[in-house]
């Protein structure tokens, strides 16, 4: 089913008599050739193996498990049973090994005992032979979170379940048990046996049961005929019949989406069923409110304004002047690849376009070219060197030029005497954009069997399980902190539940898998989760036996790093692919140049020159493909993954933009290949699952450009791009973002010179329709108002650093190399840019505010550094927070410099105040998962009180805030996404 050549038997067309072909084809076999299978028998054996280690373990025995059989202990090893080496087989390792699988065998039944709802006396038996195995394990072995029970167990998928069984107060370390030895922790599945008479309450709980509407099933849990059941949920207008599917839909599904379309096929079907006027009725109280004219923000170059539009404002505005003779009248087409072309017929007067629109020295038909296409004129004209260089006077008179034929087009538009075309523009405009009403995910009507009952989800949790569960793809942009795991991680069991997944890949970054093992086992402690480990990477071999398991084997939820899951591959036909129709689409931008016959500008002939070399460095990458794997793992399109859930999505944000708006700000032409990677997955999870499959989560989907919105939207939402007839990026910009120019220094901090970027959104509700028709938004202060959370509120301090007589020389030194970097070119005395350039220049400044040392190690200490000033600063924290152990987090993304460490130095200072070096730590130096968890968890409980670190490291999916008092920040993040 999930393969990429799957091969299906079917009988040849009009007959059906399978079975006689079959015998017939068995019949033409060779004879004698075939020998079952006999478990005391190996074909290995004749090479010296154990007949024994070909032995299948039992069904019930997970793989890597360690189980009894007849008095031994095996290992399950991929299926088959095998002894223990010779390390573990005898004496008390043996002894403590038996008693691990007893405790973890009684567990399991306690878990079993509570998920079949048994009653209360045989649950509490098995709960005390629970707490006879875990008292005995202790008394002779010690609690079961040490390190001698995780080296002898920890490879069994069920040690996470037991060191669980232990709770660890974070303060005092001290050992409690578990609820699980006393109450019930888990909630049981109750199938449902009977419903309420009343239509809205049975309907939502046969949606929580099934996850869709089953008007059969409601019928025999009724006791009433299917008929009688529908009739009912219609007469209280719960649910509608769709006239194309002929199926009913809840009135929640069928009243949103494109309800104007809706509604049309409504209206049809009432011409052959009168019954549908019920349906029209109600589709006609939903219609979005007509966006008048006035209030559509119609500008030049946006793809859905008809082009007749555009033929007028030139005819009618820019050249008020009418041909001197002929018929022929100006034209404005745009082609198959989204390129606006100008075109004057040679009888034309362009006295008006050439004097009084033209700017520059550029004629108005050309800047108003420029504007249909969102591009920026850049004039040049050649230096002493004959090189060409930036005219910055005639680029900024190009670009005001342009700016006014755009004011004058929205104002030309919007004029009274264009009054013809109001209601042409008004119409289309809302059959586009303002055809779709938002469905309201509740999600209060589900019950959660199997989750923990301690655990109570807040209703925008439950909002975000049940978009996932109905849509199959979400972008859940919750706010920091917010608990956004658990929504995914209800939305993937409960599709699970009710059959509609049946294997949920979860992809988070790396330092936070085990976080995820803990959550996920703490909210569905009898959950069969995969939660990868260091070693399971260590080697080639052990990432091909991770996959392997995670292809054969049925598992809740699968939780694998960042980092590995951009190194699974996806097959070379699927990437080659998604790699094909990438360079289509920049052949496709290039091909209306080479269909022009007119004169590319110097930056359209750059242009041309950066996507024709995207389109070579991708065949190349097809001739890669085209030679077969490298490695001989499993692809991701085998391992059979229905819900790809993407945690900090905001890491794979960076896929390149194809434009042909040239090099404009506020758009990223860069690509990461882990973007490139996901991008081929994504595809084929949705064309494997009818456009769902995906769902992100992430607090900061859009940090740095407005590109990043379309990405976000090219990733999970494409198809409703296309129904807006947004095909690339450039129609997507054409519609809702706008180019601004703007006079900005240059990077000598002298220089002025203008600056285009896309800065500006427009159309803003209709922007925010498409993003809503995917994305579930929950903010902070929206959760606050309602009451979900209540946080401490923040007291922002700026801390004031002179320059001090150890910095002034260096800063000396920096501003003559700044005289330097500003000569020209063609200047002997201006630095090669492999010696020295401007970002070299501003990383030493950066690092000399910080502390001189790292700029140059042989400095002396400055006593008045903004190192030393956070120093301290943090000592004044601890001291006044030391009854309540407060923390403090210091921030510097620059702090190391040949062998000096900024962080150890501080680190240092700090032991020397009188901090116990205990409470002091690096975050670089807790390099593994589990030594990061466990410094987390020393944070919030005040063990550790000064964390030292890297925004990137401490910074992100970090849970540290517990006893928080301070966040000093030494210096500002190279990455804005860092600043947020």
């Amino acid at each position: 089913m999930y393969g990429r050549k799957d091969y299906t038997l079917k009988p040849f067309e009009g007959d059906t008599s399978i079975v006689e072909h079959l015998q017939k084809a068995i019949e033409t076999l060779p004879e004698n050739i075939f020998t079952p299978f006999d478990p005391s028998v190996s074909k290995d054996s004749r090479n010296g193996r154990s007949a024994s280690s070909l032995v299948p373990s039992p069904d019930t025995v997970k793989n890597h498990s360690y189980f009894i059989d007849e008095g031994t202990v095996w290992f399950n090893d991929n299926g088959a049973r095998t002894p223990l080496p010779r390390a573990l087989s005898s004496g008390r390792v043996l002894f403590q090994l038996k008693s691990l699988i007893a405790l973890r065998d009684t567990l399991k039944e306690v878990i079993r005992l509570q998920l079949q709802s048994s009653n209360e006396g045989q649950l509490a038996e098995c709960q005390e032979q629970l707490l006879q195995h875990y008292e005995s394990y202790r008394a002779n072995f010690g609690p079961l979170n040490n390190i001698s029970t995780a080296k002898l167990f920890e490879d069994d998928p069920e040690y996470p379940l037991l060191t669980a069984l232990e709770n660890i107060d974070p303060e005092t370390s001290r050992i409690s048990l578990a609820d699980i030895f006393t109450k019930r922790t888990i909630r049981p599945y109750e199938p449902l046996r009977e419903l309420p008479s009343d239509p809205k309450a049975a309907m939502l709980q046969v949606l929580a049961e099934c996850g869709r509407l089953d008007t059969g099933l409601m019928s025999r849990l009724l006791d009433k005929p299917e008929a009688e059941v529908i009739g009912q949920l219609v007469a209280a207008d719960l649910i509608y019949k769709e006239p194309n599917s002929q199926q009913y839909e809840t009135a929640d599904e069928y009243l949103s989406g494109n309800v104007r379309q809706k509604l049309k096929d409504a209206q049809g079907a009432t011409l052959l069923d009168p019954a549908y006027e019920r349906n029209v009725k109600a589709l006609q109280a939903v219609q979005p409110e007509i966006v008048p004219f006035i209030d559509i923000d119609v500008r030049l170059g946006q793809t859905w304004v008809p082009t007749e539009v555009y033929v007028q404002f030139l005819n009618r505005h820019l050249a008020e002047q009418r041909p001197v003779s002929g018929d022929r009248a100006p034209s404005i087409t745009r082609d198959l690849n989204g390129r606006w072309s100008v075109d004057l017929p040679s009888c034309y007067n362009t006295f008006e376009l050439t004097h009084k629109w033209a700017g520059g020295g550029m004629s108005g038909h050309k800047l108003l070219e420029y504007g249909l296409n969102l591009q920026e004129p850049t004039l040049y004209e050649n230096n002493a060197d004959g090189k060409p260089v930036i005219d910055t006077v005639r680029t900024i008179a190009a670009r005001a030029r342009l700016r006014e034929i755009k004011d004058a087009f929205s104002e030309w538009v919007k004029d009274d005497k264009q009054a013809d075309i109001h209601p042409q523009i008004e119409r289309i405009y809302n059959e586009t954009f303002n055809a779709n009403r938002l469905r309201i995910y509740d999600g209060g009507h589900l019950t959660f069997p199997g989750l923990n009952p301690t655990i109570n989800p807040r209703p925008y949790q439950m909002r975000g399980a049940w978009r996932v569960m109905v849509e199959g793809r979400a972008l859940l942009d919750h706010f920091v902190g917010s608990g956004k795991s658990l929504s995914v991680i209800i939305a993937g069991m409960e599709s699970r539940r009710i059959g509609i997944s049946r294997k949920n890949l979860y992809v988070v970054p790396n330092n936070m898998i085990q976080q995820w093992r803990e959550e996920f086992k703490k909210a569905y402690p009898s959950a069969n989760v995969l939660a990868v480990t260091e070693r399971d990477f260590d080697s080639p071999l052990s990432r091909k036996r991770l996959f392997s398991r995670v292809a054969t084997n049925e598992w809740d939820a699968v939780i694998v790093p960042h980092s590995q899951f951009d190194m699974l591959p996806i097959s070379p036909e699927r990437e080659a692919k998604t790699v094909n129709a990438q360079i289509q689409e920049m052949k496709d931008l290039l091909r209306e140049g080479a269909e022009s016959n007119r004169t590319k500008t110097r930056a359209e002939k750059r242009t041309t020159r950066q996507i024709e070399n995207k389109i070579q460095k991708y065949k190349e990458k097809l001739k890669e493909l085209s030679q077969g794997r490298k490695d001989d793992t499993i692809y991701f399109d085998d391992l059979g993954v229905d819900r790809l859930f993407v945690d900090e999505a905001h890491a794979y944000k960076a896929l390149a933009i194809v434009t042909k708006m040239g090099n404009i700000a506020g758009i990223s032409t860069r690509e990461s290949q882990r973007a490139q990677r996901i991008l081929a997955k994504i595809e084929f999870m949705q064309e494997t699952h009818n456009g769902a499959g995906v769902i992100f989560t992430t607090a900061t989907p859009i940090t740095n450009t407005l590109g990043e919105q379309f990405v976000m939207t090219r990733y999970l939402a494409r198809d409703i791009l296309t129904k807006c007839n947004i095909h690339n990026f450039d129609d997507w910009a054409a519609n809702f973002a706008e180019p601004v120019t703007r006079m900005e220094y240059a990077t000598d901090g002298v220089t002025i010179k203008p600056k285009t970027a896309l800065a500006n959104y427009v159309n803003v509700p209709e922007l925010q329709s498409i993003w809503s028709q995917f994305a579930d938004v929950m903010m902070q202060d929206e959760a606050e108002e309602a009451g979900y959370i209540t946080l401490p509120k923040a007291v922002r301090k700026d801390l004031l650093v002179k320059v001090t007589p150890a910095q002034e020389p260096l800063l000396q030194t920096i501003a003559e190399r700044g005289e330097l970097l500003s000569l020209p070119m063609s200047d002997p005395d201006r630095p090669d840019p492999t010696e020295d350039n401007w970002l070299k220049l501003d990383s030493d400044a950066c690092a000399i505010s910080l502390d001189a040392r790292l700029y140059d190690p042989t400095c002396p200490d400055d006593p008045d550094s903004k190192a030393n000033t956070a120093v301290r600063t943090a000592l004044d924290v601890l001291h006044r927070t030391e009854a309540e152990r407060g923390t403090v987090i210091l921030f510097a993304d620059r702090y190391q410099r040949g062998d000096f460490n900024l962080f150890e130095d501080m680190k240092k200072k700090l032991i020397t105040a009188g901090v116990p070096r205990e409470q002091v730590a690096i975050v670089h130096d807790y390099k593994k998962g589990k030594e990061f968890f466990g410094l987390q968890q020393a944070v919030r409980a005040g063990r550790v009180r000064v964390l030292l670190g890297t925004t990137e490291k401490c910074g992100i999916g970090v849970n540290i805030q517990t006893r928080l008092k301070a966040l000093i920040d030494l210096d500002l993040p190279q990455r804005r996404m860092s600043r947020l």
